[in-house]
């Protein structure tokens, strides 16, 4: 899986982008970035790649779906049972 976002960032690295967000999500987002000591930059980071993580998590369960029900898989417990039964401990 993808890590979380560097925290090194020099020109090369970067690219500038402007958003526009309603009021009230900017103050909370600001907030948030307060909160936690961090940047609203670092907080938009954050969330696009953590969105990016979600789409690409949710395309692989809808390609293993058919396999995994194929195989008798139906849920969460039944894949997680299947992938612990592979544990070499």
């Amino acid at each position: 899986m993808s890590t979380a976002p560097a925290t090194t960032r020099t020109a090369e690295t970067t690219a500038e982008t402007t958003i526009s967000l309603p009021a009230e999500l900017l103050r909370w987002l600001d907030e948030m970035a307060a909160a936690r000591g961090t940047t609203r930059s670092a907080m938009i980071e954050q969330a696009v790649f953590y969105f990016r993580s979600t789409l690409r998590w949710r395309a692989i369960q809808a390609e293993s779906a058919p396999a995994f029900a194929a195989a008798g898989l139906r849920t969460e417990d039944d894949v997680e049972a299947y992938l612990d039964s592979f544990d070499p401990a």
